[in-house]
C-alpha cells in the first residue's frame, strides 16, 4: 500500500516560520499579516521565496537577503512529531512505499534537503510545484509520478478531515492524524491502513532505521 503522508501538523508542527528573534523582534506580526495577502499565490508558486522576501523586508525596513536568511535559519528549527516519523523510517526499511504530499511553497525544499526526507520518502508533492492547493489532486498526481492505478491500494493521513473525506471519496483510504500518542494506539490495534505493529518504537527501544 502507497502511504501519501500531509507534512504540517501531521509529521511536523507547522508554526516554525512564526518565531521572533532579537533580529526580527516582530516577525511573526509581520510574517503573518503577509501571508493574509499572499499565502495562495505562495502556496501554488505563482510567487516565489525570494518574492515574498522582498515584499517583507519592505514591512520590515531590511533588506531582502537578511530575511531570506532568516527564513532559511527557520526551516531548520522543525519540530517533528517522534512516533510518526519512527514508524515511517521503519516502514520505508521494510519496504513501504510512502509519499509527502503537501501544501507547501518553494522554500519546503529547503526542509526536505535538510532533513533529508528523501530518505524515507518515495517522492515529496507540493502545491508549489503543482500549481494547486487541492490536496486531492495533488494525491493523483502522486500516483501518476509513483505509477500506482488504483486508489484504493493508498491511504491519505492528514489532519484535516476534509483532506481525508476528498480522498476516500475518491476511492482511497484515509486516517486522521490528531496527534502522536492517538496514531501509535491506533497503528498498535491495526487501525491505521499500511502500518503494523512492528513499526513503532517502544519504550526506549532503539529505531535502528531513523537513529
Amino acid at each position: 500500500m502507497l502511504a501519501l503522508i500531509d507534512f504540517g501538523n501531521t509529521l511536523a508542527e507547522e508554526t516554525f516560520m512564526r518565531r521572533d528573534s532579537e533580529s526580527f523582534p516582530t516577525w511573526t506580526s509581520t510574517w503573518l499579516r503577509t501571508m493574509t495577502k499572499t499565502r495562495l499565490d505562495w502556496d501554488t508558486g505563482r510567487l516565489s521565496t525570494d518574492e515574498l522576501a522582498d515584499a517583507i523586508a519592505a514591512e520590515l525596513g531590511c533588506t531582502a537577503q537578511a530575511v531570506r536568511g532568516y527564513m532559511s535559519q527557520l526551516c531548520r528549527r522543525v519540530d517533528f512529531y517522534p512516533t510518526i516519523n519512527a514508524a515511517l523510517r521503519r516502514r520505508r526499511g521494510r519496504g513501504g512505499r510512502q509519499a509527502i504530499v503537501t501544501v507547501n511553497p518553494d522554500l519546503f525544499e529547503e526542509v526536505v534537503t535538510h532533513y533529508s526526507l528523501l530518505d524515507s520518502f518515495d517522492a515529496v508533492i507540493t502545491s508549489s510545484s503543482h500549481g494547486t492547493d487541492d490536496k486531492v489532486e495533488l494525491c493523483w498526481r502522486a500516483l501518476e509520478l509513483l505509477g500506482v492505478d488504483d486508489p484504493s491500494d493508498t491511504v491519505l493521513i492528514d489532519n484535516l478531515q476534509v483532506n481525508i473525506d476528498g480522498w476516500v471519496t475518491s476511492g482511497g483510504k484515509g486516517y486522521l492524524f490528531v496527534d502522536d500518542n492517538a496514531f501509535a494506539d491506533d497503528v498498535a490495534c491495526g487501525k491505521v491502513p499500511g502500518f503494523e505493529a512492528r513499526d513503532l518504537v517502544i519504550g526506549g527501544e532503539q529505531d535502528q532505521a531513523g537513529g
